[in-house]
């Protein structure tokens, strides 16, 4: 994890040093201080208007500071093949004695909405955040979603630099069932990221909190297999959109790797394409490996 983690950070460095590197050869050019007025977006060059700050310029020039924001991809999967569920975990939640089908519905909507924009004249804004995992059994004669994972968060964004991002924030993750099928931990995390014109390279580390009331109770070895980290890597290739998510590769043997696909097909909709592999796929099933696959459409992707 040390190692993956300093790796990362040489990284970061590497893309400020480069990106600091031009800035110095447009000052040498002989930019007039008139030239240098203004706000500090309109200083940004094409060539150096990373992913973040196309965003964010986006977002500035929304009328209400209350406009629901994409967060995390949203979309849906109307056919999701999943290889192996975990049986066990569902035994006493099928209605009418039906059978777990390998094939179903995924969905995920995620959001969030500034609260609390440049505090007090700093750096940071405070956010609130929700995401919703859903997997649907749309296939089966009476129809049941075998797993909802809700996930609300609270965080403080800062933007260091054009090309970096950095949250700090606070994480509750739940399927809400209650009981014996009761799945939930609490995280403090910081997320570290970085972009250039068509790449995002993304890295989360978080720590568990408030044990003793959630994961101690229905699952105490969720962090054996859900593990500290995950990282993101994003890429534009032409018009489509490749993404890479690992999770768990301080212990390589409970890791997880999700790979997806985007192809914009309208303005506000894409064709989808999600693959996964290893542990984690939802919380029910944090302790079980398998294989899973599904297409169908998003509304917008990490770029």
């Amino acid at each position: 994890m040390q190692y993956l983690s300093l790796v990362f950070c040489l990284s970061l460095l590497l893309v400020t040093h480069a990106v600091h590197a031009e800035e110095l050869v447009d000052d040498d050019e002989g930019q007039s201080d008139h030239e240098n007025s203004g706000s500090w977006l309109d200083k940004i060059t094409p060539s150096t208007h990373s992913v973040f700050m196309k965003r964010f310029e986006e977002e500035e020039g929304e009328e209400s500071r209350y406009l629901l924001k994409t967060y995390r991809p949203n979309y849906i999967l109307p056919y999701y093949y999943t290889g192996s569920p975990d049986y066990a975990a569902y035994e006493n939640d099928i209605p009418d004695n039906q059978t777990l089908k390998h094939s179903e519905f995924k969905g995920q909507l995620s959001i969030y909405v500034p609260l609390w924009e440049d505090i007090l004249g700093s750096a940071y804004s405070l956010q609130a955040a929700y995401t919703q995992l859903s997997y649907w059994q749309v296939y089966t004669e009476s129809q049941w979603f075998r797993e909802t994972d809700y996930e609300p968060e609270l965080f403080l964004t800062t933007r260091p630099h054009r090309n970096w991002l950095i949250n700090y924030g606070l994480n509750h993750q739940s399927n809400g069932r209650g009981g014996d099928n009761e799945r939930s931990w609490n995280r403090a995390y910081v997320d570290i990221a970085a972009s250039g014109d068509d790449w995002v390279i993304g890295m989360r580390l978080w720590a568990l909190i408030f044990k003793a009331q959630s994961s101690d109770i229905h699952n105490p070895d969720i962090e054996d297999y859900l593990g500290n980290s995950e990282f993101l890597v994003s890429y534009k290739l032409y018009e489509s959109t490749l993404s890479l998510t690992a999770r768990n590769l301080e212990r390589i043997s409970h890791s997880a790797l999700q790979a997806t696909w985007s192809h914009p097909v309208t303005e506000y909709l894409s064709l989808y394409a999600q693959g996964f592999s290893g542990y984690g796929q939802s919380l029910i099933e944090y302790n079980h490996h398998t294989n899973s696959f599904g297409v169908g459409f998003a509304l917008n992707d990490w770029i």
